[in-house]
């Protein structure tokens, strides 16, 4: 089971006032159209309604906590270790340069239990994931007591054991269904005050909360800084001071009912944040006020949500607070071509994509081929650069010579890469067979 990926808070929440602003104008259009009744009462109270569900998203419940620059590593209760896309091996003793002491330490069987009670602890299984602190120079980690090799647990996935078990009892045997098991593991969370989400797959999702701060700490281990608490609407302006300024890599929002949410600063790549953000503030100026500017149908809260998320995003703090990604080679132009992506894109998508897997000299003493390492690292970039850009991925789709180059170009910046981090370990071991 892996740690879902999780969608960007500016994306979620341009994704809810569009689908208000898209009400109004269908409103606006049946109208117009006279197929619906000629009273303006009925206008009005559609687009009241409307407003009050985007103010009843955007004032959900959520517990902001930093989001931390390491790399994502799951541990389950057997004692199986697993990175973002790999198991590691019970035999490695680092992961990503970084000793896993503080991992392999933490009796998962002993949370689930504290978690679910003995009971329902026997019938499910659970990963908890957290951050392993790999960087611990950057953001002022070590002020904060964030020291290498430290786990910070930022939730947990919970899954059944077995599709279907048997109760006896004096009237005779019972089949308990997974949907039953399921609802009982839920109202358990409930009852102890966890915050949660059912997956479609049918796993649920214990998200960072007090109650999992506390319990976790309890039995000894470390948790992300719970930043603050409330609503949507109320939480961004509260954090906005310190993702303006750069001085983080953004935080995490469990949002009720809607999972998890990440918030970048600046300094971190944005994808296409800023673009669709704009777009939404553009159609709220033209849709929903008037001459003077003044909101109509928009809620002003709103308005300046969209517009502080638009700050962050552009935030020049950013030019002082540039990350450390350890990617210092340019790359270059393929011969003949125009590039695609800016240098700074594909370097920031290769740096990510190294957090996904174990350190590559690590990849090359366990025996994995460069082919092998370049294939997995392409796909990662291609999922970043590409479909993560809806406009790159129709370039993509359609198939022919913008796809071979897209395809050229992020395949050579990481088989320059491989090649290179082969040939330092070349001189350091016997190497490996491409």
């Amino acid at each position: 089971m892996q740690w879902p990926k999780i969608e960007s808070l500016p994306r979620w929440v341009t994704r809810q006032c569009e689908a208000y602003l898209d009400s109004v104008q269908d409103a606006t259009k049946l109208l117009q159209s006279k197929v619906r009744a000629k009273n303006s009462g009925d206008r009005e109270t559609s687009k009241l309604k409307s407003r009050r569900w985007l103010l009843e998203v955007l004032e959900l419940q959520c517990t902001a906590s930093l989001k931390l620059d390491g790399t994502n590593v799951g541990k389950s209760c057997n004692g199986t270790i697993y990175g973002r896309r790999l198991e590691i091996p019970s035999s490695h003793l680092a992961y990503q340069r970084t000793d896993l002491t503080a991992v392999r330490s933490t009796d998962i069987g002993q949370l689930k239990r504290k978690i679910l009670g003995t009971d329902l602890a026997e019938q499910v299984e659970l990963i908890v994931y957290g951050e392993l602190m790999c960087n611990p120079a950057r953001h002022d980690y070590q002020k904060r007591g964030l020291d290498s090799g430290q786990w910070p647990c930022f939730g947990g996935m919970i899954r059944l054991k077995r599709n279907c078990l048997s109760v006896s009892n004096a009237i005779g045997t019972t089949e308990i269904t997974d949907d039953e098991i399921l609802q009982e593991v839920g109202a358990r969370l409930a009852s102890k005050s966890y915050d949660y989400t059912l997956s479609p797959n049918g796993h649920i999702k214990i998200l960072l909360c007090e109650q999992l701060r506390h319990v976790v700490e309890m039995h000894g281990g470390l948790t992300p800084e719970i930043l603050c608490s409330g609503s949507v609407l109320n939480v961004v302006p509260k954090l906005y001071g310190m993702m303006h300024d750069c001085k983080q890599e953004g935080v995490v929002l469990a949002i009720q009912g809607h999972t998890l949410r990440k918030w970048k600063t600046a300094i971190e790549a944005q994808g296409s944040n800023l673009d669709i953000l704009v777009h939404v503030k553009n159609r709220i100026v033209t849709e929903c006020t008037d001459g003077n500017g003044s909101c109509l149908l928009i809620d002003p809260r709103v308005v300046r949500l969209i517009d502080q998320l638009i700050q962050v995003c552009t935030s020049p703090a950013a030019a002082t607070q540039a990350p450390n990604t350890g990617i210092t080679e340019k790359t270059k132009k393929i011969k003949g071509t125009n590039s695609i992506f800016a240098d700074q894109q594909k370097e920031e998508a290769l740096a990510s994509a190294l957090t996904k897997y174990d350190s590559i000299e690590s990849l090359l003493q366990q025996g994995m081929s460069c082919q092998k390492i370049i294939m997995l690292l392409t796909h990662e970039l291609v999922t970043d650069l590409v479909t993560s850009n809806m406009k790159i991925k129709r370039l993509h789709d359609q198939g022919g010579k913008l796809k071979s180059q897209i395809d050229r170009e992020i395949k050579y910046v990481v088989s320059k890469y491989v090649g290179t981090q082969y040939s330092l370990h070349k001189k350091s071991s016997s190497g490996a067979a491409w």
